[in-house]
């Protein structure tokens, strides 16, 4: 059986997710819409939640898991004084209490929560727990052990404090959950909180502001699409590239490794970076792979130092 669908678009399209809708919901209607093979997104929004959402398409799908990695930023509020079942207005109220704390005191334990910490993921989230979601778990009235993660809040910036609303903009790394941290300045407090509102206002390099509306997307024509789409090659993608020259370009295209000698001699890359997962790029600027260092050393700064070599993880066939 051949799967239909259109394979000649590949890249993100940075969509500003309306409330109300699952990100899912958002892939459908842009599949549907275009008749696109594969398209996938890079980190869930809630339906309460609206902001950047990243659509991977075709074989920018391969992407979709590691954009998540470089961290997001929100815009929420709160409502302190009310407790539901969801951490967010869409559940059940399950306490109410009068709000004692004055300005102060919120500002000093919303300033407690920037910087490093273990937070407790929510029962209504999409984690899983013996291969099924949490949130199918907490609809059937059942609450599981669940293991604190640790997580970081970079940055924070409070616009608000208009007791029982509060607004905050956050920074946060990798499995942050908003929400949680709503209920968890309300347990601090002594009065419960809930989220009110939450915008993504930035998935790793992309920003709010750089987004299409949904509305408009569906508006469009292919070819205003494929103007919107970012390539592959973007330096906007906050993986780092590997250029690589027709030689090492030829050992990727039949799978083989790049050996430390040809990473040395045939490769520019930046040795300082962090990351040991790289976007292989030729000279003519198309994506060939996705690469990994292969070292027990955490990151590739140890290069000239040890033995190893960048492995294929992932193939990309943009013809």
């Amino acid at each position: 059986m051949v799967r239909k669908g259109r394979r000649d678009i590949h890249g993100i399209l940075l969509v500003n997710k309306p409330e109300g809708l699952t990100s899912a919901a958002v892939v459908a209607i842009i599949k549907r819409q275009f008749k696109l093979y594969k398209v996938g997104h890079a980190g869930t929004l809630d339906p309460i939640a609206t902001g950047v959402l990243p659509i991977c398409i075709n074989e920018g799908t391969k992407l979709a898991g590691l954009l998540s990695d470089n961290g997001k930023s929100y815009r929420t509020e709160m409502k302190l004084g009310v407790e539901t079942d969801t951490q967010d207005r869409t559940g059940q109220i399950v306490a109410e209490t009068d709000v004692t704390a004055g300005e102060s005191e919120v500002r000093e334990v919303l300033e407690s929560f920037i910087g490093k910490f273990d937070q407790l993921p929510p029962m209504f989230s999409a984690k899983k727990k013996d291969g099924q979601p949490l949130y199918k778990k907490a609809r059937l009235g059942q609450e599981v052990e669940r293991k604190a993660v640790p997580v970081e809040i970079k940055e924070m910036e409070i616009h608000k404090i208009e007791i029982p609303l509060v607004g905050v903009s956050v920074t946060v790394s990798k499995g942050f959950y908003i929400r949680t941290l709503c209920h968890d300045v309300g347990h601090k407090l002594l009065c419960g909180a809930s989220m009110e509102k939450l915008v993504r206002t930035g998935h790793g390099n992309f920003k709010l502001e750089d987004t299409v509306d949904l509305a408009d997307v569906e508006t469009m024509d292919i070819e205003s699409l494929k103007e919107k789409i970012i390539p592959l090659n973007s330096q906007d993608i906050d993986i780092p590239m590997l250029i690589v020259d027709q030689e090492v370009a030829l050992d990727l295209s039949y799978g083989r490794s790049i050996t430390k000698a040809q990473a040395m001699e045939h490769c520019r890359f930046d040795e300082n970076s962090p990351a040991n997962l790289f976007r292989a790029i030729d000279l003519n600027g198309e994506i060939l792979a996705l690469v990994r260092a292969r070292t027990d050393l955490a990151g590739i700064k140890s290069l000239r130092d040890t033995d190893f070599a960048f492995a294929i993880e992932r193939g990309f066939s943009l013809k």
